[in-house]
């Protein structure tokens, strides 16, 4: 599991000059290597080297993505093409070479010249853009209960966080937080634990109406293993999520995420109070759909 992106631990401004020698781009958190862009906290350049090819005779040359053949103490890159000794300014040349040694991007003007252009950084990774932070972070934390879950229950990650995230808004609700109520397991009023699976009884300062637990793993397996006397499902007594999620994709394989979880809520989960659920799978597979996305930025 990786972290996702978080450029400093404490802002800079722009055109500040890091580390390297490169001037960082506040916006983008990337710095600017004249040629092509590095990304300071991997501590690689995001385009191959423009200036020339590997050497067969010298491995650290393979990598064509890293900073100064991975050796920043003796070498340095003012311009993102090469690997200079400290005592080479490592002028940038008149031209740049392209492939197998043809006239390629033109005479740079120095000392700046046409960086390569590059992907720019997907936003739903930058945790500086609205909710970002908050929502990789709830996706991180929680990610090790959910693997632990998914090898239990047979249920895929991704669909097990999608759905916390929609019932607990990524872990924002008042009973996610109190709680550790990630699920909206309800509890009845006069009720300590609700029947839940691993409910305990609440604390002071909890939110009122909802099950507690002592962590998101206990909460979720509660969800997925509990018993209810009151749902309904074709061929079950006392269905269970987990029941109703493994009925409908034994019936078909091909079951999208939305038709499991209104399999669930038709059966009898009350889905955020909705008086007819209407929608609710269509809703879990679009938060999910934005889970994947967190992964990939934690290099899940």
């Amino acid at each position: 599991m990786g972290y996702y992106y978080e450029w400093e631990p404490s802002a800079t401004k722009n055109g500040t000059e890091k580390f390297t020698g490169y001037l960082r781009d506040a916006e983008s958190g990337l710095d600017y290597a004249v040629n092509r862009y590095m990304q300071p906290g991997m501590g690689r350049f995001l385009t191959a080297d423009p200036s020339a090819g590997s050497d067969p005779a010298s491995p650290e040359t393979w990598n064509r993505y890293a900073y100064v053949l991975d050796d920043p103490i003796n070498y340095h890159d003012p311009y993102g093409r090469e690997a200079c000794p400290p005592d080479d300014p490592c002028q940038p040349p008149s031209t740049f070479p392209g492939p197998g040694g043809s006239p390629g991007l033109g005479t740079p003007d120095p000392p700046f010249g046409n960086p390569e252009p590059v992907d720019p950084l997907p936003p739903i990774c930058n945790t500086k853009l609205g909710n970002n932070k908050s929502t990789l972070a709830f996706v991180s934390d929680n990610y090790n209960a959910a693997l632990c879950l998914a090898a239990e229950s047979g249920v895929s990650v991704s669909w097990l966080l999608g759905w916390a995230a929609e019932e607990s808004g990524y872990g924002g609700s008042p009973q996610a937080g109190a709680n550790q109520n990630h699920v909206n397991e309800s509890l009845p009023k006069g009720s300590v634990t609700g029947g839940w699976v691993n409910a305990v009884a609440c604390p002071a300062g909890s939110a009122s109406g909802w099950a507690c637990f002592n962590s998101f793993y206990d909460s979720f397996y509660a969800a997925l293993y509990t018993q209810h006397q009151s749902w309904s499902y074709p061929g079950q007594t006392n269905p269970s999520v987990l029941s109703i999620i493994s009925a409908v994709l034994s019936a078909n394989p091909n079951a999208t995420e939305s038709q499991v979880f209104q399999a669930v809520a038709g059966a009898g989960f009350d889905a955020k109070g909705s008086p007819t659920n209407a929608g609710y799978g269509d809703r879990v597979q679009n938060v999910t759909a934005g889970v994947i996305k967190r992964l990939k930025c934690l290099g899940d």
